[in-house]
């Protein structure tokens, strides 16, 4: 019994944390994007 609390709970952790770590890298990414535009569009 705890050690399927335990297995879910780890499972659930895992998914969280990979969801955090991609959302992490779409922000930079963006925010990269964003400011190559804006250099972009400052040297015009």
């Amino acid at each position: 019994m705890v050690c399927c609390i335990y297995v879910l709970y780890h499972a659930i952790y895992m998914l969280f944390y990979s969801l955090y770590i991609c959302a992490k890298n779409i922000t930079l990414v963006s925010n990269v994007y964003i400011h190559n535009h804006m250099l972009v569009a400052c040297s015009i």
